[in-house]
């Protein structure tokens, strides 16, 4: 349809220009256009506008007094534009006795409404880039999408990726186009991407040390996760900040941000630092809960030996978990670790007798020798004489470090290297090598002569006490339930239930040494 707009105009002479513009005196026919057209069909946009030829306009007002202001038009309801030729302009305005749009001459217009503007197609996956989602934001009416600091604006037009840096999307929701660097969007996807490389991170977090650690290549990226480059200090060291021990430290690609453990932990800022401090727990607190441990091993429980994963941890085999004595003297269980002062557990609690490894019931046997890294010489049946009753069926071996033990499951351990009572454990460390010499041959002693040595010198208590031997101890204990063990050690006079035979001589449990053995006696509880 056709609708014809006419503008009185009032006519104003040349005379008294001198307050004018120089445009104005020099055209002065910027007042003088006449009849512009009103028509829909040649002039609206398409693609989603709304054009209305009964939209009001709103024109410059012209008066004799004001001779200097040009006729221009533009459209009178918020959101509306003007559409000449299918392009959406500001106004069209009057020069030299026509009308003008973007400086060509306008024979028609009409009033256009833009769509909302669309969202923005974007994909989850760029080849070789980390991708996160675009950033919506509106500056001055505009829509506009970006990405945060140090990501790029990337394009994803089938296999063909572009980067595009800096740039933004922009939408004017009065055009409802989607605009790239001035020019309207292409039917692309796009995302936010980030190159997986740690170069500049290794910069951000050399700024930190204060000595070098090992670095870890980024992980794949993970929509809940920004992606970052990890760092840890080298093996058999701690990574300490502020007397706290953490794992790692963290840097996100882009931001830079530097965090110990992960994304969310603890923020690195100038001039904090951390450094990678050596454990020196070492090895010596580890032992089997038996000998060595005092004790520590519940008496019809096996323990082993924990392994030195690295100088820092500790590790207890399958099936069994961490055992020591607190200050209270109370069994707990937790992770073998090594704390920033150098202390197995932590310092608020009592190692003294060690850690060992506490095995469920049961578990912790290997069928033969077990499976190690070197494997000692293999043991043949130990011919007893023919008063001593073995059972050769009775050794077991059991996993102790980076190596393994013999014992018996029941009874003692007798060899061809050490006689009945001697020893009761034999040991296979990861060097491969038995540690007793000469060793090739074991069996397992049941009867009374496992202990007889042991209970000859305990020359005051003949005919009172029980043994038990079983997994590397032989214990002890009064015969009559309502008594108990007392003796004299170095302590001082002392009193226990159990005592234990080692090396055919009785002990107290904490392996203090009972120098005079006839003093000890069976008394009421």
């Amino acid at each position: 349809s056709t609708m014809w707009f006419v503008l009185s105009i009032f006519l104003v002479t040349s005379f008294g220009f001198v307050d004018c513009r120089q445009e104005d005196q020099s055209n002065h026919d910027c007042r003088s256009c006449r009849d512009l057209i009103l028509e829909d069909l040649a002039n609206c946009p398409g693609n989603g506008f709304k054009c209305d030829e009964s939209e009001p306009l709103s024109a410059a007002v012209l008066t004799p007094s004001d001779p200097c202001t040009c006729q221009s038009l533009r459209c009178a309801r918020k959101g509306w534009r003007l559409a000449v030729n299918g392009t959406i302009v500001d106004k069209v305005w009057c020069k030299g006795g026509q009308w003008l749009s973007s400086g060509f001459p306008a024979a028609s217009f009409v009033c256009a409404k833009g769509p909302p503007c669309p969202a923005v197609p974007q994909t989850s996956t760029a080849k070789g880039y980390f991708a996160s989602e675009l950033i919506r934001s509106t500056e001055d009416g505009t829509i506009v999408y970006s990405c945060e600091a140090g990501w790029s604006l990337i394009s994803v037009e089938g296999s063909v990726v572009g980067n595009l840096g800096e740039a933004t999307i922009s939408c004017k929701p009065q055009s409802g186009i989607f605009e790239l660097a001035g020019a309207p969007a292409k039917p692309k996807k796009f995302t936010c991407g980030l190159v997986p490389d740690c170069t500049e991170c290794d910069g951000k977090v050399d700024g930190f040390w204060s000595q070098m650690n090992e670095k870890y290549t980024p992980s794949d990226t993970n929509p809940n996760k920004p992606p970052t480059c990890e760092y840890t200090c080298p093996s058999g060291t701690n990574l300490i900040f502020e007397g706290m021990r953490f794992n790692s430290v963290i840097c996100q690609m882009g931001s830079l941000a530097v965090t110990l453990d992960s994304f969310t932990g603890p923020k690195l800022a100038d001039p904090n630092k951390f450094q990678c401090d050596t454990c020196a727990c070492g090895e010596a607190g580890l032992n089997d809960g038996g000998k060595l441990g005092q004790g520590l091993c519940p008496k019809d429980r096996r323990c082993t030996k924990p392994t030195l994963a690295t100088p820092c941890t500790a590790t207890c085999p399958a099936d069994s978990t961490p055992l020591y004595k607190d200050l209270a003297g109370m069994p707990l269980k937790t992770t073998i670790t090594c704390t920033p002062d150098n202390k197995w557990i932590g310092a608020d609690v009592d190692t003294t007798l060690g850690i060992t490894c506490l095995l469920s019931p049961g578990k912790g046997e290997c069928d033969g020798p077990c499976v190690v890294s070197k494997r000692c010489s293999d043991l043949t049946p130990f011919a007893c004489d023919t008063k001593t009753h073995c059972d050769e069926t009775l050794l077991v071996y059991v996993p102790f470090g980076e190596g393994y033990q013999v014992m018996c499951r029941k009874g003692s351990l007798v060899t061809d290297s050490s006689p009945v009572g001697e020893e009761h454990i034999l040991t296979c460390p990861a060097s491969g090598i038995w540690t007793m010499s000469g060793v090739s041959q074991a069996t397992c002693v049941t009867d009374d002569s496992q202990v007889a040595v042991c209970l000859f010198t305990m020359t005051e208590t003949l005919g009172e006490v029980d043994y038990e031997c079983a997994y590397g101890t032989c214990s002890l204990t009064c015969k009559d339930p309502t008594k108990q063990f007392a003796y004299v050690t170095g302590n001082g006079p002392q009193r226990n239930t159990n005592l234990q035979c080692l090396e055919n001589r009785p002990w107290a449990l904490n392996e203090d040494y009972i120098a005079d053995t006839s003093t000890i006696k069976c008394v009421p509880i």
